[in-house]
């Protein structure tokens, strides 16, 4: 998942999931997760040029 702080993007997360153990259940838990943390670390992220 792209972390848009910058333009252009520069940085991303994800998550490996054994398939064995791939729901779709579980799918969604993850997508909202790292949907969430993408978005807590875009909020959390320094203004570009000010460091």
């Amino acid at each position: 998942m792209a972390l848009r702080y910058n333009n252009p993007v520069m940085d991303a997360i994800s998550c490996s999931v054994p398939i064995e153990r791939m729901t779709a259940e579980r799918l969604e838990q993850i997508a909202s997760a790292l949907t969430r943390a993408a978005r807590q670390l875009e909020d959390s992220a320094p203004v570009q040029g000010t460091l």
